[in-house]
């Protein structure tokens, strides 16, 4: 477990990483993101498409996880330099909470936000309340890590406790929304766009998170402490890129040009694709400048001590990430 001051101690360091300049032009530098399908990867996406990490001489690629064990099991290994993952997990493998045996140890720190998850709790037909759940048996991606805590605390507000149903860790949202529909589960989390599905199958949506618990960091980008520190003038160009792909898919003018990149890179029908990319613009969707939501990370960290076991203290929220700055102009004819 990465220690606290460790963690402040970084911070100060890469406050630093604003003033480093732009390198010159060499071999791209490889970057290996190890992500969950998600269509919130969208910014990257358009870096990639767009050329904003070929400007900084980046070489981005991208592997998709079956679920959040297989991602720290191997980004631990070194498998990848950058993860996409939940705010959650990046708290609880500090903490020394996290479900999988890791290679080397856990020293993982946010870089950059991403959205609030749209996470959505969907249960079978014919289940009408979390009342109905009673005795059911429930999926989730792991036991302690990721948003089984989100599922404990809309059950708890229901007024079903642990004992009261079965939790079956199952890995990532098409994993799990499979089991919703074919029965193996009764009820899930289901993270936009398996929403659209999972209506379309005729599940029923019981609620969603932040009508229940309010604000929640789900999605951040994350890369291992002892990285960063050896690797901050790639990580300042990554955010930089990163932050390009973000006010090129906030930009009015690029709403059709988006739409169809949702297509061609997700998978989404273009309807589909259409109302995602309202949602990640819409406010409580993609953070448009990468920051993190302090509140949110606050809730997951409530949520954390609350079910997590063994039950500690954990650190400060701020801890947990270390912002970026960003020298240059975020816009995508930035150079």
């Amino acid at each position: 477990m990465q220690s606290r001051s460790a963690f402040l101690a970084a911070g100060a360091a890469a406050a630093g990483i604003a003033a480093i300049p732009r390198r010159a032009a060499a071999d791209p530098v490889a970057l290996r993101i190890v992500s969950f399908t998600s269509p919130s990867l969208l910014p990257v996406y358009a870096a990639i498409d767009r050329g904003f990490y070929a400007r900084e001489n980046l070489a981005v690629t991208i592997t998709t996880t079956p679920g959040s064990v297989y991602q720290f099991q191997h980004f631990s290994a070194g498998d990848s330099e950058i993860a996409t993952t939940a705010m959650d997990n990046v708290i609880a493998y500090d903490a020394g909470q996290g479900e999988a045996k890791l290679a080397s140890p856990a020293d993982f720190v946010a870089i950059f936000g991403g959205d609030n998850g749209f996470l959505r709790f969907y249960a079978r037909p014919g289940i009408a309340s979390v009342a109905d759940l009673k005795g059911a048996t429930l999926a989730v991606d792991a036991l302690s890590t990721g948003y089984a805590f989100v599922l404990r605390a809309l059950l708890a507000a229901g007024g079903l406790h642990d004992g009261d149903y079965t939790l079956l860790p199952l890995g990532s949202t098409p994993a799990r929304l499979a089991a919703l529909i074919d029965g193996r589960s009764a009820a899930t989390m289901i993270s936009a766009p398996g929403d659209f599905a999972a209506d379309a199958a005729g599940m029923h949506r019981l609620g969603d998170v932040y009508a229940t618990i309010g604000a929640y960091q789900a999605s951040v980008t994350m890369v291992r402490l002892r990285w960063l520190l050896a690797n901050q003038p790639t990580a300042e160009a990554y955010v930089r890129a990163t932050r390009a792909g973000l006010a090129w898919v906030f930009d009015p003018a690029n709403r059709d040009a988006a739409t169809a990149l949702l297509v061609a890179r997700a998978g989404l029908k273009p309807a589909d694709a259409a109302v995602m990319l309202r949602l990640m613009l819409a406010p409580g969707g993609l953070s448009p400048t990468g920051a993190i939501d302090l509140a949110g990370v606050r809730n997951v960290i409530a949520l954390r001590e609350k079910y997590a076991v063994p039950s500690v203290p954990l650190a400060d929220p701020a801890n947990y990430f270390i912002p970026i700055a960003s020298r240059a102009d975020a816009s995508p004819n930035a150079r």
